[in-house]
């Protein structure tokens, strides 16, 4: 029992610490920006050599330090993002009376640069770890990654509880690219396919006493996926989550 309640709680903490850093880095005066800047670019280079290290090391501890490090690098280019330091071409809110289409483009110059920039890191951890025994870092990436990209995609096309709370106001112009509509038909899908791949993780625990280093990647990243659904419950059922990082998100700008 406790081989998989360590590594769900410290899941749980770690989002949720992980979540309150940036916020709360946000939420500071425009003129810190720079330092923070410059501090997470330093710890996010550390973080990838220490990567490089650790590629071949299958300890449990490296196994959670695989996840803080891929929480470590997320934070930094969401921390870029809310910042304004990443955003894209375009810095205006959505025409009005566009198709959909125009719509998803003009979304799309809006945030291109962090949107490469996501992709980039993953393609980059790719690169590191493809012969490497410890992926717990690209898995927890390419976790955090396409559960982005499918929450990004149901806010376009159209849910019911809209993040805004989320958005310091100097990014509130990107809620203007969001449907109308309260639900679309890619919510099932998205929920369905993950939900999926959540069971088929959590079903994949290793028996062998001897893999525990496995046991504890599976069980680091089937979590964070279920944090992941619960999220994106969040878009369509009413909630007071934000309350959780109240200490963090109070001030921001």
């Amino acid at each position: 029992m406790l081989e998989v309640a360590a590594p769900v709680a410290a899941c749980l903490f770690l989002w949720w610490l992980g979540t309150g850093i940036v916020l709360r880095l946000d939420s500071l005066p425009e003129r810190t920006y720079r330092f923070s800047v410059s501090a997470f670019t330093a710890l996010a280079v550390v973080v990838l050599a220490n990567l490089i290290l650790l590629r071949h090391d299958t300890s449990i501890s490296s196994a959670y330090v695989g996840f803080v490090s891929a929480l470590v690098l997320w934070g930094w280019l969401e921390f870029m993002h809310y910042s304004g330091f990443l955003l894209g071409p375009s810095l205006q809110r959505c025409p009005p009376n566009v198709s959909t289409r125009r719509r998803f483009v003009c979304a799309l110059q809006a945030m291109l640069y962090h949107e490469l920039a996501l992709a980039l890191m993953g393609a980059v951890l790719l690169m590191l770890m493809w012969q490497s025994p410890n992926k717990t870092a690209l898995y927890t990436y390419l976790v955090l990654w396409i559960m982005r990209i499918s929450a990004e995609l149901n806010v376009f096309l159209g849910v019911a509880y809209l993040p805004e709370e989320w958005l310091p106001r100097r990014l509130q112009y990107l809620m203007s690219y969001r449907s109308g509509k309260r639900l679309n038909l890619l919510f099932p899908v998205s929920v369905g396919v993950a939900s999926v791949v959540c069971v088929w993780i959590f079903s994949s625990l290793p028996v062998r006493a001897d893999d525990a280093f496995g046991h504890t990647t599976l069980v680091l990243t089937g979590t964070l996926l279920l944090l992941a659904i619960l999220e994106h419950w969040l878009l369509v059922v009413p909630s007071k989550t934000v309350s959780l990082w109240s200490w963090a998100h109070s001030r921001a700008t």
